[in-house]
């Protein structure tokens, strides 16, 4: 079942999957769930759900003070919500410009909930944005070994990598995110830092700072802060260059024995098993790159080849 999954993955990456729930709450608009959980609130202050539900609806709609005011409610008391909770306070506090407080937060969860990657996470990119990298560094480096097909963190992994001390690996990083990334935009992104730092233009990479630092919310904001947008559609149009995939091939190949551990046995397999220029090809899958799309196709095979090689080696299958 496995191969024939990542053959659907490899052949196919731009489809997307969806499923029908059956849940009322799926069906209702932020301003509906708040109205819903307000009701349950209105019968039991306390309810444990209707907090988290509350805390968690505010937080999509950017109502952040009262995110932490419902989040807080749960926080103080053990329940099921408690981790969801503290994420939502913690990062709260961050994005209303209270990082020392997000990060105290963050501290204290991880004592109660050490194996928690999206708390783990979280926190990681929290220690990012306040430039705290190697803190960051280490948390990142327990998601991935929570969840070693957890997109964000390979990213995060590499951004902390690059703009620490301009750490070669962070390459590395950046194409293990990229062979399991089906967000095209996102993917395009990370292309275009590769195809730059792979070249030896990090002068071309804008690093986010001040307030630009303290609008990021995701790993998809440090990524987009990174390339401007004009200059992000001609590096995506000049993929068309076969050297791009060779520069790619013979990064691996060099660099292949300092890699960190997590990343080092994968790519020493890929290697052993000649697989690194194909492997070059469809990081770039996501790319405006007409050539690269033709040479997957007629390598179709080829593909399939390596659906069964990420079957037997990529890291938590």
């Amino acid at each position: 079942m496995k191969k024939y999954f990542f053959i659907l993955v490899l052949l196919c990456p731009f489809l997307k999957a969806g499923c029908q729930s059956n849940n009322f709450l799926d069906t209702l608009t932020t301003d509906g769930a708040i109205k819903y959980y307000q009701s349950l609130l209105k019968r039991n202050n306390h309810s444990a759900f209707g907090n988290y539900g509350m805390a968690s609806a505010c937080f999509v709609k950017n109502n952040y003070e009262d995110a932490i005011t419902y989040s807080r409610r749960n926080v103080r008391d053990s329940n099921e919500y408690q981790a969801e909770c503290l994420i939502i306070l913690a990062s709260s506090l961050d994005r209303t410009n209270r990082p020392s407080d997000a990060l105290r937060v963050f501290e204290n969860a991880i004592k109660s909930y050490p194996t928690n990657y999206q708390l783990l996470y979280q926190y990681a990119l929290c220690s990012y944005k306040n430039r705290k990298f190697w803190q960051a560094i280490n948390l990142v480096k327990k998601v991935i070994n929570l969840k070693p097909l957890f997109v964000p963190a390979h990213y995060l992994y590499g951004c902390c990598m690059f703009e620490n001390n301009n750490d070669r690996n962070c390459a590395a990083a950046f194409l293990f995110g990229l062979l399991l990334d089906n967000d095209s935009l996102r993917a395009q992104q990370a292309i275009i830092f590769n195809k730059q730092y792979l070249l030896y233009k990090i002068e071309n990479i804008e690093i986010p700072y001040f307030e630009k630092r303290k609008k990021i919310l995701t790993i998809d904001h440090v990524l987009y802060f990174y390339f401007p947008e004009i200059f992000r559609t001609e590096i995506l149009k000049s993929l068309d260059d076969e050297n791009t995939y060779n520069d790619i091939s013979n990064y691996l190949t060099s660099n292949q024995k300092s890699f960190p551990a997590e990343y080092n046995i994968f790519y020493k397999n890929l290697s052993d098993s000649g697989l690194n220029v194909l492997f070059s090809h469809y990081c770039s899958r996501m790319s405006l790159d007409a050539t690269n799309k033709i040479w997957l196709k007629a390598h179709s095979k080829d593909l399939e080849q390596f659906a069964k090689f990420l079957d037997k080696y990529l890291p938590g299958k």
